[in-house]
């Protein structure tokens, strides 16, 4: 993980800022459920959103997620989705 390399980490960095819930990435059984809610096809690539925050009030439906990677060598955040949060293994519904 390249953010080993900025102090520790980028939850260790996104905490000590005070961001909202970070996750380096799902558990594997809500991958394995619901990876193709994020992932994206670039050119002939694909890539899988992992990395996260969740901006939460309450309730699934009044948060907001935003998936990310960290493209190493264009040295870029890639927003793969912004939006309500996405399905999971733990949701009851």
């Amino acid at each position: 993980d390249r953010g080993a390399s900025i102090g520790g980490g980028l939850e260790k960095l996104f905490r000590e800022r005070g961001a909202p819930k970070y996750a380096v990435k799902d558990s594997e059984t809500t991958s394995s459920m619901y990876g193709r809610f994020r992932r994206i096809q670039q050119g002939d690539q694909i890539i899988n959103f992992e990395k996260h925050f969740t901006l939460a009030i309450g309730s699934r439906e009044n948060c907001v997620q935003i998936y990310f990677h960290l493209d190493e060598v264009r040295r870029k955040v890639v927003i793969g989705y912004c939006g309500p949060h996405l399905p999971h293994a733990d949701a009851n519904t």
